[in-house]
């Protein structure tokens, strides 16, 4: 009986200080992994927070930066936005285990993501933004099952965007804004990725048409895509993101016209689509937003006229920039109706009359400055006859 009492006592203690020693190794292996970071990278501040915080006089869970989890007492944050740090991402810090946070936006970092972080498989969010980092965007991101956040805008990736980041169900927020990616989105991209509400791909290289399966991802609320070489149609299925709020697809080659789905969305507050190839006239179900404020379809080869309803339903419109495109008709008068629009751009179109005495008297701080450059000698005769500073 003493035996095993005896044998059950030793088996504890070595559970135990194992146990203990596990836990010190994991505190330890954070905390060299930091020293390490401090001692690769520099900063272009004098007094650099690495420099006067991170100190082994205290515990790495109170340097500036640096969050720890209460259970295990382990790195779980590391938030080194805006520090002014140069340098290169090195490869051990895949052995914080234990985060779920990385941000180093807005520093100085260069070179490629290691892919030793591969190993950070509990991250939630991770913000690389506003720095020089080049290389592919790391296709092992699609592995971890809990990421929400990926912020890389304003680097120098290259190459495809890869399809397996689509694969996380628990997405949120891309964002890869002006970097030099290239190559097709893959046509499964809202399959998995269900619950995305924001996609951010403006300013890079992007071709070939937007996937159908876009209307698979019912949460998005912002889709920002202008300023890449997107091609054939824009899809219909758009119209059925019933949650959406900012639609900006401009600076693309799309062929044909505006899809009339567009105006089954309802909560759209931003519209966008200039320099867009776009044909066609403007559909009547295009002006059905209650909580449109800004619409710009510049520069475009838009014809037909404006719909004398538009501004009856859309109370809301702050700005509006239809110029440059072959517009025709009569200028309703009920643009005089809206009582929040501040900016109204129509030239360069081939309108024929303006009730221009109507708007002037309807509508209080508008700029009229941009009415002109149309081919409307009605138009240019009360220009002439307005104050200077409406010119």
């Amino acid at each position: 009986m003493k035996t095993n009492f005896l044998i059950f006592t030793i088996l504890t203690l070595i559970t135990f200080t194992q146990t203990s020693c596990r836990k010190t190794l994991n505190l330890t292996t954070d905390q060299q992994t930091l020293l390490s970071l401090k001692t690769t990278i520099s900063s272009s501040h004098p007094n650099s927070i690495l420099t006067t915080s991170w100190s082994t006089n205290i515990s790495i869970c109170s340097w500036r930066g640096v969050s720890c989890g209460a259970k295990h007492r382990r790195v779980t944050a590391l938030i080194l936005s805006s520090f002014g740090l140069r340098g290169s991402l090195p490869p051990y810090l895949g052995n914080l285990t234990f985060l779920r946070s990385l941000d180093v936006s807005s520093n100085h970092f260069t070179g490629p993501i290691p892919s030793h972080l591969s190993k950070l498989r509990r991250l939630k969010t991770i913000n690389l933004g506003f720095n020089n980092f080049t290389g592919q965007v790391p296709s092992w991101l699609g592995a971890f099952s809990d990421l929400q956040y990926v912020r890389m805008s304003n680097n120098s990736f290259s190459g495809d965007i890869p399809s397996s980041l689509f694969n996380g169900s628990s997405l949120i927020e891309i964002n890869m804004r002006y970097n030099m990616l290239s190559g097709k989105l893959p046509s499964d991209i809202c399959s998995n990725s269900r619950k995305l509400e924001a996609l951010f791909l403006t300013g890079n290289q992007l071709s070939g048409e937007i996937p159908a399966n876009i209307y698979m991802c019912r949460e998005l609320q912002d889709l920002r895509l202008p300023i890449n070489s997107f091609s054939g149609r824009i899809p219909v299925e758009i119209g059925n993101l019933s949650m959406l709020r900012v639609l900006s697809l401009g600076m693309n080659h799309f062929e044909g016209g505006i899809p009339a789905e567009i105006g089954m969305l309802s909560q759209l507050e931003t519209l966008s689509i200039p320099s867009a190839f776009l044909t066609g006239n403007i559909p009547n179900s295009f002006f059905n937003f209650s909580s449109m404020k800004s619409m710009d379809l510049s520069d475009n080869s838009l014809s037909g006229t404006i719909s004398k309803v538009t501004f009856h339903i859309l109370p809301k419109i702050q700005e509006m920039y239809l110029l440059y495109n072959h517009l025709t008709g009569v200028v309703p008068k009920e643009f005089g109706n809206s009582t929040s629009l501040t900016t109204l751009d129509l030239a360069y179109n081939r309108f024929t009359v303006f009730y221009i005495p109507e708007l002037i008297k309807s509508i209080e701080g508008m700029d009229f400055s941009t009415l002109t450059g149309t081919s409307s000698k009605i138009l240019l005769d009360f220009i002439i006859e307005w104050p200077a500073s409406w010119r």
